[in-house]
């Protein structure tokens, strides 16, 4: 019990000190790490934005990519119109639907979507009708898809 009785002669006030001087020890502590967690927030949220630009970017390339696969890719009737120019020179829509068994205006609409991408060229009209011939492009497309004899 002689312990008890020592523990009684200590004023209270050196006892409300020590704790007092622990408890700064802890709020120091504390604030170093709420410093500490502050700079990595910072740096995460730093990270983070980057993530997203380089996400952004990536999704643009890949909505690119689809967008140059389907505008490259062309219909069996129009990849047969193309390969009908390697063997003749000038071809009317007329002669694509004999050749096709389609109607001329079907043809017609193919040579124009051809045309719209470069791959034929209008040659010449003679006594109403259009002959089309293929371009450069057109061959480079028939070569890259394994379409060119």
């Amino acid at each position: 019990m002689a312990i008890l009785d020592w523990i009684k002669e200590i004023p209270l006030s050196a006892v409300y000190k020590e704790r007092l001087v622990d408890s700064e020890k802890q709020i120091s502590l504390l604030v170093n790490k709420v410093s500490i967690l502050e700079t990595e927030n910072i740096e995460l949220k730093s990270r983070l934005s980057q993530c997203e630009e380089n996400r952004r970017a990536l999704e643009k390339q890949i909505e690119q990519k689809l967008i140059d696969s389907h505008s490259d890719s062309l219909s069996d009737v129009q990849e047969n119109i193309l390969s009908g120019f390697i063997e003749n020179e000038r071809l009317s829509p007329e002669m694509i639907a004999d050749v096709l068994d389609i109607k001329s205006a079907l043809a017609s609409y193919h040579l124009n979507v051809l045309h719209k991408k470069d791959y034929v060229i209008e040659l010449s009209i003679n006594e109403n009708l259009v002959y089309w011939g293929i371009t450069q492009a057109g061959r480079e497309y028939l070569f890259s898809h394994g379409l060119l004899g």
